[in-house]
């Protein structure tokens, strides 16, 4: 991952309303897909090839709502450029990038999901936030591959709450392999011995809303890019871990 703090952006010119938060009081029996279409702003964290973004728009999103959500996808990349230089794997991501912006959503590059609030998304919120397949594209080998992804969620989290990020009320989405090595991700002192709460600075004020199957087929254009192996792989075996926003303690 990146310590950039601040990104290029590529918008639409097409004007969008503004709506009302959506209110997530619960995310254990509802799927990453219905998360989305309840939600009036999505943040969309560490894209790859923007397949997932793409995704969303032409499947999720119906076309009269599209221009009723504040949807931005993010990521790590410096710049629309840096793609042309990057293998195969990476061919459709300059038509997936224009499917988002035809949209009438928004691109943004350059973005580090530790430094979300510091970064060209200073002072937005959103009712969801999603990160998909986290990975800092460091080989599983090396000794402290876990521990270094753990404080990667456990620096994310800590953004979205801390940073404001993800509104009073919103939901935190990470989806993950179901293996595991990538459940240990997830153990950190920063929960509680349930694991179902973050700590933040003002108190608990994140709930877990459960975790359930990453539904391949609601994404069927969706290619997960590996990091490690410099491929696209299949997203199927896979777990979304959602994260409830709570109002902090008086």
């Amino acid at each position: 991952m990146s310590t950039q703090r601040t990104g290029k952006t590529e918008r639409s010119h097409q004007p969008k309303q503004k709506h009302a938060g959506a209110q997530h009081t619960t995310a254990q029996t509802v799927k990453l897909q219905e998360l989305i279409e309840c939600s009036n702003s999505i943040l969309l964290v560490g894209e790859g090839d923007f397949s997932f973004a793409a995704a969303v728009v032409l499947f999720i999103l119906p076309e009269a709502r599209r221009q009723e959500v504040h949807l931005v996808a993010t990521t790590f990349e410096a710049s629309r450029e840096t793609f042309t230089s990057k293998g195969m794997q990476y061919r459709a991501t300059l038509d997936n990038i224009d499917i988002v912006l035809s949209s009438g959503s928004e691109v943004m590059f350059g973005v580090d999901c530790t430094a979300l609030a510091t970064s060209t998304l200073a002072n937005q919120q959103f009712d969801l936030v999603i990160f998909n397949f986290p990975h800092l594209g460091v080989p599983r080998t090396q000794a402290d591959f876990v521990p270094a992804h753990r404080q990667l969620l456990q620096q994310f989290l800590h953004q979205c709450v801390d940073g404001n990020v993800v509104k009073v009320g919103g939901c935190v989405a990470i989806t993950l392999k179901d293996l595991p090595m990538y459940d240990e991700w997830l153990v950190d002192p920063c929960f509680d011995v349930s694991g179902c709460h973050l700590i933040g600075c003002d108190g608990v004020n994140l709930d877990s809303g459960g975790a359930y199957n990453f539904e391949t087929e609601a994404f069927p254009t969706y290619k997960h890019v590996n990091t490690a192996c410099d491929a696209n792989t299949a997203v199927n075996e896979a777990k979304t871990h959602t994260f409830l926003r709570k109002k902090p303690p008086c």
